[in-house]
């Protein structure tokens, strides 16, 4: 059965918190204009012997960035369909598998594991007062406790925000097309008297797993 509330998340980053313990993810806390959400992305695969894989394009470019700058702020479902705005690693012509590495998701010394590579470009945008990120993957609550990480009431969020398809048996029931996840973060350009000194950046985290299958 494919996702149920398969989406994106348009909303201002205001906190992170790096992956720990057993199924580690790192978690951002966004808002919109009157809501609170959590971001949780996968920084080690649960499965024994599968190994996370990533990609991050610093400078993505795809036409679906047209259709995401037209959203509203907030979570806006997407149908599992072309043409919208959800996600399809393999039918989409988003990346080759070839493209993504494995990388730890937490060893010392810096800058060298997953967690500090989502901290370098999340930071960033926790810095810039008008960066937007867009999160796909799958909305979890409203619940009425609050949320266990930033401590907001009610939790809700997206997660599986990481290649919805080709999982083995293990986690195969959820999976299906044009429902894939992924972090995108939008940062505006910078004007000064008149003239453009940085252009607009999108800058694009792809998350699958190596026991992933792509001719789905």
């Amino acid at each position: 059965m494919p996702l149920q509330r398969y989406g994106v998340l348009k909303a201002r980053p205001i906190a992170s918190r790096q992956g720990r313990g057993r199924t580690p993810h790192y978690h951002i806390h966004a808002v919109d204009n009157g809501e609170d959400y959590r971001v949780s992305v996968s920084v080690r695969s649960s499965a024994g012997a599968s190994q996370l894989l990533y990609l991050i394009d610093d400078r993505f470019e795809h036409p679906l960035l047209e259709r995401l700058r037209a959203l509203p702020l907030g979570f806006c479902g997407q149908a599992p369909s072309s043409g919208g705005a959800a996600l399809d690693y393999v039918r989409d012509n988003l990346l080759a598998r070839e493209r993504m590495s494995e990388l730890p998701w937490d060893v010392p010394g810096p800058d060298d594991d997953f967690n500090e590579l989502l901290d370098l470009w999340v930071g960033r945008a926790l810095r810039d007062e008008d960066a937007l990120i867009y999160a796909f993957g799958e909305r979890f609550g409203p619940t009425h406790e609050p949320d266990p990480h930033f401590g907001f009431r009610p939790a809700t969020g997206i997660y599986r925000v990481h290649m919805n398809q080709g999982s083995d048996a293990g986690f195969s029931k959820r999976d299906g097309a044009w429902q894939d996840g992924a972090l995108l973060l939008w940062f505006p350009a910078i004007v000064e008297d008149g003239r453009v000194k940085l252009r607009e950046r999108w800058v694009a985290v792809f998350v699958a797993f190596s026991s992933q299958r792509w001719g789905t």
